[in-house]
């Protein structure tokens, strides 16, 4: 399990003896592996609240989107969640920078996904399978495409693709999109794309 606190527009992990002392001012990401926390102090501002949810997805994406995401607000946290620190964890009303090291926040990278479903099988067949990296000679236009750029979640449907497809596609980015708290569902056909989807493909 890693720790780290949102502070003052870095993500900082937390070491040694801090582990288990929450400030009220400040955001924190609790990585536990399949398990990813996300604790706000009452007094933290709206971008550490951002930085948390943002490193929290991109932890989720980095295992296929697998991982479970839960946000407590100070005073509200789970049994769960207290377990992770022997039961219970100390508040603290002032920053207290020791043992504190930075850590790097990655850019975000956009997230292509294939969907299709095997001719004759039925919609619970549909395969969703995430790609290597968004290209835009993968897209085929017998199935749908999510190519999640953040900001917006792109369902590309192609011309020949099938209900199926494209029900679980828009159930697929939909669901992304509320894990996270944001980012806007935008449904495109093939042949009628805006230049800003072709932009997060190489």
């Amino acid at each position: 399990m890693k720790v780290y606190r949102a502070k003052k527009g870095e993500l900082i992990e937390v070491t040694g003896e801090e582990v288990g002392v929450f400030a009220n001012g400040d955001a924190y990401l609790v990585d536990a592996g399949m398990n990813i926390y996300i604790w706000l102090g009452e007094k933290c501002s709206v971008d550490e609240k951002f930085l948390s949810a943002r490193s929290a997805s991109i932890l989720d994406a980095e295992r296929a989107g697998k991982a479970k995401i839960t946000t407590f607000h100070q005073g509200e946290e789970s049994q769960e969640f207290l377990d992770n620190f022997g039961g219970k964890i100390e508040l603290i009303a002032e920053d207290t920078p020791t043992l504190f090291k930075p850590v790097e926040v990655e850019e975000y990278a956009a997230k292509m996904y294939h969907v299709r479903r095997e001719p004759g099988t039925t919609m619970d067949k549909t395969e969703v399978k995430l790609l290597d990296t968004p290209s835009k000679s993968a897209l085929h236009s017998d199935d749908v495409y999510i190519v999640d750029g953040w900001e917006e979640i792109y369902v590309w449907q192609g011309k020949s693709a099938n209900v199926a497809e494209k029900v679980t596609a828009s159930r697929v980015a939909r669901s992304i999109s509320g894990r996270r708290g944001r980012g806007r569902v935008v449904v495109i056909t093939e042949g009628d794309e805006p230049s800003k989807f072709f932009e997060l493909l190489d």
